[in-house]
């Protein structure tokens, strides 16, 4: 008799440097000693202070960074997690956890893992999760009637963070370009994400471990990306900003969080590579803190350069503070020019008109 030529999973397995732990399931578990020295550096992670970044304290043991590779791109029901990886720390060390599906039945016992994984952590990093990855799982576990673990849980996307502070400088901000740009790694003969649904399907037909591997390596690579670019995110929060940050987006972070005065630090160190957009918004926080003669030279200064708002602001603080009428009305007519016979403007003018014939 003829030995079959599929292989079975647990060849699958052996051949993923993984083991079968339900029918149609894979487990591979890879620690920090078997990951490349060439992907983004992990040596640090344990020791990074969310507090900045978060706002409270919350220890880098506790996060779970978790993507999907999925059987199709467009979502929907029908749409399967059939690879889901996680990364974090455990004893110091970086630890990625990956689940496998050699067969949609053993989607069941994956979410049963996943499930028990996630409740030992207290907050999740993705990167775009909140659209993609959680609204897919939430799906996957509502057809096995059973409860999302992550619902209520913390939800750290760092997709939008991370468009705010880079995307004024960089080409686009897919995880491959976060990788290069702010982490100094380049993936090498790395799966494109939109082979990934293709990679499972040829899979089904040849029960050919090769098609799995890459997709395996592409995911892993996501989840150790997402810790070390939230430590990344901490460590710019802490104050170590470099050249392709945008200091007003992550100043108006801090003034969110009602720390006006570390958005004012932040601005006033970065104030040589600010926009006028920035200096204006450094120029209110200064008058924010009773520093107005500090605002008052940003706004004049921006004024000659027939910035609106300046030139406002440059009327209204001689109308109203210096009492300067003359130069007032100078303002008032620049603000008409630069902006047209708008209504405020001309009733500013007229105002400032009627106080100087009364004099």
């Amino acid at each position: 008799m003829l030995k079959s030529l599929i292989a079975s999973d647990e060849e699958i397995a052996h051949e993923l440097h993984g083991e079968l732990i339900a029918d149609g399931l894979i487990k591979i578990v890879t620690n920090s000693k078997a990951l490349s020295k060439e992907r983004p550096s992990c040596s640090a992670l344990p020791e990074a202070d969310l507090e900045p970044m978060l706002g409270e304290q919350m220890p880098f043991e506790s996060l779970l960074a978790i993507d999907t590779e999925t059987t199709g791109l467009s979502g929907g029901s029908g749409t399967v997690a059939f690879n889901i990886g996680f990364a974090y720390i455990r004893e110091g060390e970086v630890e990625v956890t990956q689940y496998v599906l050699t067969k949609y039945s053993g989607e069941k016992a994956m979410l049963e893992e996943v499930s028990a994984l996630i409740s030992q952590c207290e907050a999740l990093v993705t990167y775009n999760g909140k659209s993609c990855d959680v609204p897919l799982l939430v799906t996957r576990f509502r057809m096995q009637r059973k409860r999302a673990p992550f619902v209520g849980l913390p939800h750290i996307d760092l997709l939008h963070p991370t468009r705010a502070l880079f995307s004024k400088r960089w080409r686009d901000c897919r995880l491959t370009t976060v990788e290069r740009e702010a982490l100094g790694f380049e993936r090498q003969d790395d799966l494109p994400g939109f082979l990934v649904p293709a990679a499972w399907a040829n899979f089904l037909k040849t029960r050919n471990a090769k098609h799995l591997a890459p997709v395996i390596e592409h995911n892993r690579n996501d989840v150790i990306t997402l810790l070390a670019l939230i430590a990344k995110h901490a460590r710019i929060h802490a104050g170590e900003i470099d050249a392709d940050v945008d200091a007003l987006a992550l100043s108006r972070v801090f003034k969110r969080r009602g720390q006006r005065a570390k958005s004012l630090q932040l601005l006033e160190s970065q104030s040589h590579r600010l926009s006028p957009k920035g200096e204006l918004e450094l120029a209110r926080e200064l008058k924010h803190h009773g520093r107005v003669a500090d605002a008052i030279e940003i706004w004049s200064r921006l004024a000659e350069e027939s910035v609106p708002e300046a030139i406002e602001y440059c009327a209204k603080y001689h109308e109203h503070t210096s009492k300067d009428l003359v130069t007032a009305l100078r303002y008032a007519e620049a603000l008409i020019a630069t902006c047209g016979r708008r209504t405020p403007h001309l009733h500013r003018r007229e105002r400032l008109s009627r106080k100087l014939t009364s004099w």
